[in-house]
């Protein structure tokens, strides 16, 4: 269902538009009524009681600035210090690491080192092992075994 709708008529929106007509007077010099001059001062005049005022607000606003900047001085001076307990323990902990990293490289030499040798040492054991076998293999050739040999017992 299609809204259409006009929007109600009221003298300010018709459309046509009603003319009104204005007077002026012709000689306002001429014009003795005084009710119509404006006399009013339109300009406050700077007074010293608004000179006091805005040194006051002055004042304290200075006071204010100057409160809020020691705080944050304050606030700044510990934030320093925690970073610079920060900086140090940094520090610490990377001449640690240096030396642990130092410790391990130390370490881990000693025990390729250790390996090295174990790995001499086995092989040395093999080849005397080989030795061994071959000196008992040489020397079976050349026993002589006696078998069937009769006991000495004790004659009677």
């Amino acid at each position: 269902m299609p809204l259409k709708r006009s929007p109600p008529i009221n003298p300010s929106t018709s459309r046509s538009p009603s003319l009104q007509h204005c007077d002026s007077e012709p000689n306002l010099k001429s014009t003795e009524c005084e009710a119509y001059i404006n006399t009013a001062v339109r300009k406050r005049k700077f007074s010293s009681n608004l000179s006091d005022e805005f040194s006051a607000i002055q004042d304290k606003f200075t006071d204010m600035f100057m409160s809020l900047k020691s705080e944050q001085d304050s606030k700044l001076t510990k934030i320093l210090d925690y970073v610079g307990n920060i900086k140090q323990q940094n520090d610490d902990i990377r001449e640690s690491i240096t030396f642990m990293s130092e410790k391990y490289d130390t370490l881990l030499s000693s025990v390729q080192s250790l390996q090295d040798e174990n790995k001499a040492y086995r092989k040395r054991i093999e080849m005397l092992e080989e030795k061994i076998e071959g000196l008992e293999r040489f020397s079976h050739s050349y026993r002589i075994e006696l078998r069937n040999v009769p006991k000495k017992g004790p004659r009677k």
